[in-house]
């Protein structure tokens, strides 16, 4: 096991907010490098979302190194130009 993820594990097992936000932060990363696949995958430039988004290219950039906070409905109007859907379905620990 490398040192970070026994750093992460320590601070799951010390801290269950620590668990949930770094939780949180794994799946927002995940979703948004998936997003960045599909645009480019696509042909879409950043440049290309911005001027559909009806920001600066910088700030598409921002967006998808994960440095620039977004609203959710952002992140949808993202996910609709570069061609797709993102739903939001109830799940449990357990599943």
């Amino acid at each position: 096991m490398s040192y970070v993820k026994k750093l992460i594990k320590l601070g799951c097992e010390r801290s269950e907010e620590f668990c949930q936000a770094y939780d949180e932060e794994t799946q927002a990363i995940a979703t948004m490098k998936s997003l960045v696949d599909l645009r480019r995958a696509r042909g879409l430039s950043q440049g290309d979302v911005a001027a559909r988004l009806g920001v600066s290219q910088p700030r598409v950039a921002e967006i998808e190194r994960g440095l620039a906070g977004m609203q959710a409905t952002t992140l949808f109007r993202y996910a609709t130009v570069v061609g797709a859907r993102i739903e939001v379905r109830p799940t449990s620990k357990e599943s």
